[in-house]
């Protein structure tokens, strides 16, 4: 498991990522748009989100810039 910070843009366009494991994201500030698979799931400060992270996924910022705690899991 490997938790860190993350710090969200406007201007930044990040591809969708698709590996092993799961992912659990804590929006501290701002708002985000996680697009997973086909859905498009909107998230505020206070929200959380935890997720198989083999279907492909991408968090976008919605506004402003956004912070958020990301833990991934991925297997060795």
């Amino acid at each position: 498991m490997e938790p860190f910070m993350v710090e969200v843009h406007p201007s930044s366009d990040p591809g969708r990522s698709t590996h092993e494991g799961e992912e659990f994201l804590f929006i501290l500030s701002g708002t985000v748009v996680l697009e997973y698979g086909s859905q498009r799931i909107e998230l505020a400060e206070g929200d959380t989100v935890y997720y198989d992270s083999i279907v492909p996924h991408r968090v976008l910022a919605s506004g402003g810039a956004a912070k958020m705690l990301a833990v991934v899991y991925a297997p060795m």
